[in-house]
């Protein structure tokens, strides 16, 4: 299980999520299984700009599930090695539009085999599409539990005021109503008025979420996508509750440093598969730019930026 918040305003979104991975156990308690995979992918397409999590199965197949997402928007060649086994490279989207994109999830989990069904999985794909020199904000849920996957959620403009702010969770939070609830509160006491308030609320509220289910994690992945008519500078950030640290060594340096781990980040020119490095890891296409938001590094260190692929958890048995 997880728990992934999205809120989609006129100005920004904010995606939220966890990074823990439970297996059911023999008693009442969850098992962690990780408390560090990646459900959070960026993706950046001809018409749309936005973030994908998900909650349910974890592996399909031997692939974390967040690597087979990436795999079906961006098929690789034949003779090219498959997504996850390396940190960047790899073929992008193309031309692909947003509408495609969802089709092509949809399809990729109408063909699941149906015995996977009991644990479910649902996708959450939000941000903004852009469409006749619009900015259009968008929040979609695809879910699939065995039989013909279900989608819900907006894409249209919006007709009224309260339409164009979007909310949405999934995974294992309170009800919606009381979510968004919690959210508003978090992003009121911080006395702040901005986008940064709300990606602030939903990790307090994630957290608090945490403290009493451990099928949600404290570890955090965020990402601000601002509207494109506004911003094109993507910001995201990895928030653990506690530090985490590695090391580089090399032939000339051995050093410390605070670990940050990545999203997938997919462009219609390439993709970037997770990694866990330092910060500064920057993506750009366009007029785009896919930043990391963390900043951690030592002034006093020759390291600039280093990173390697993150050697991903195996699914169990």
């Amino acid at each position: 299980m997880t728990l992934i918040l999205s809120i989609s305003t006129p100005h920004a979104s904010v995606h939220a999520s966890d990074r823990r991975v439970t297996l059911a156990g023999s008693g009442v308690s969850p098992v962690v299984h990780s408390p560090l995979e990646n459900k959070t992918i960026i993706f950046l397409a001809a018409d749309a700009v936005g973030t994908i999590g998900f909650t349910g199965i974890a592996f399909i197949g031997k692939q974390p599930t967040d690597q087979w997402i990436a795999n079906t928007l961006a098929p690789q060649p034949a003779d090219a090695p498959p997504l996850g086994t390396f940190a960047f490279g790899g073929r992008g989207l193309g031309r692909v539009k947003l509408r495609t994109i969802i089709w092509r999830l949809r399809n990729a989990l109408a063909g699941l085999p149906r015995n996977l069904g009991k644990y479910g999985l649902t996708l959450q794909v939000a941000g903004y599409r852009i469409r006749r020199r619009r900015s259009i904000p968008f929040c979609i849920d695809i879910d699939w539990k065995g039989g013909a996957p279900t989608i819900n959620g907006w894409m249209r403009p919006p007709r009224t005021r309260q339409q164009g702010t979007l909310f949405a969770q999934v995974g294992d939070g309170w009800p919606v109503a009381r979510t968004a609830r919690a959210v508003a509160d978090h992003a009121e006491a911080t006395g702040r008025r901005d986008i940064e308030a709300l990606r602030l609320a939903a990790m307090d509220t994630i957290r608090q979420r945490a403290a009493e289910t451990a099928t949600v994690g404290r570890d955090l992945m965020t990402v601000m996508v601002p509207n494109p008519l506004i911003s094109r500078e993507i910001l995201w950030r990895f928030e653990p509750a506690d530090p985490h640290e590695a090391a580089i060594v090399g032939p000339n340096v051995s050093e410390k440093v605070q670990a940050i781990y990545s999203p997938w980040i997919i462009t219609p020119a390439s993709v970037n598969c997770p990694t866990v490095g330092t910060s500064g890891l920057t993506v750009g296409f366009g007029e785009f730019e896919i930043k990391c938001g963390n900043d951690t590094a030592n002034p006093d260190s020759p390291i600039r930026f280093a990173a390697s692929h993150q050697q991903r958890s195996r699914p169990p048995g």
